[in-house]
């Protein structure tokens, strides 16, 4: 609506030249390294169980349970030492198994399994554990999923954890584009919202056939060398008649 509004007043229209670029966006949540994530996301699902099904969770746990995950899990309060940290780590997801074994037996409160939290915890513990007949063990790093496919929140699943030029931070990425006319109001044109895992590269083709949607492409599109290679300014050419402009990363491809 606003953006027929502004070419209704001439404000904008097709041609001319436009820029992209990406800002990160941070989920409402803390960032948490393994062993945190692991803790709060159990903690959650627990918490929820308290709430929905108290009779039911009683029996299954302890009062060592309670030490563990009756406050919000901090990492000043694991203990030193790698070995020990793995052992925390592992009886963690000792304790995550015997919830989840409970809520697959429970066949007449089969709801429990559809509990969001309770959901998120068994996504986590297939991402984060093995588990098999010498018992619980903790994924190594290389045998983890990629950070795109994996939580980093049980309080946000759809947040990841990414890198752009820096820190990184867990969250989203907005790609945002603009006019940039000297004689013209600068005026955005397309807005894309990607978890923080997404390259920018995978994007170009996406924001171009957003724009040739809205008969908004530009003429001249300005981006920086996340958006650019040799096949997306050949592709914007041909399919949208758009001269795309950005610095070009080198070939690191070694011929024969």
């Amino acid at each position: 609506m606003i953006l027929s509004r502004l070419s209704d007043a001439a404000l904008l229209r097709a041609g001319g030249r436009q820029r992209t670029d990406a800002t990160h966006v941070l989920a409402a949540v803390r960032t948490l390294n393994r062993m945190e994530f692991v803790g709060e996301t159990l903690r959650a699902a627990l918490e929820t169980l308290a709430a929905a099904a108290p009779d039911w969770l009683t029996p299954l746990i302890s009062t060592a349970w309670v030490e563990r995950y009756g406050v919000k899990v901090d990492n000043y309060r694991f203990p030193k030492g790698e070995d020990v940290r793995r052992e925390w780590a592992e009886q963690v997801g000792r304790d995550g198994f015997v919830i989840l074994d409970a809520v697959d037996e429970t066949t007449d409160l089969a709801w429990l399994g559809e509990i969001p939290a309770v959901r998120t915890l068994r996504r986590a513990w297939t991402e984060q554990y093995h588990r098999d007949g010498k018992g619980v063990r903790w994924r190594e790093g290389k045998d983890l999923p990629p950070a795109r496919d994996r939580l980093s929140s049980p309080y946000d699943t759809d947040a990841h954890y990414g890198i752009k030029r820096g820190p990184g931070w867990c969250g989203y990425k907005v790609h945002l584009s603009e006019t940039c006319e000297p004689d013209a109001p600068h005026l955005i044109t397309n807005v894309e919202t990607t978890n923080a895992t997404v390259n920018d590269t995978e994007m170009t083709a996406v924001i171009h056939q957003r724009l040739s949607e809205r008969k908004m492409v530009p003429r001249e599109h300005v981006v920086d060398a996340g958006y650019v290679t040799a096949a997306h300014i050949l592709a914007a050419r041909e399919e949208h008649g758009i001269d795309l402009f950005g610095p070009v990363g080198m070939d690191t491809c070694h011929s024969g």
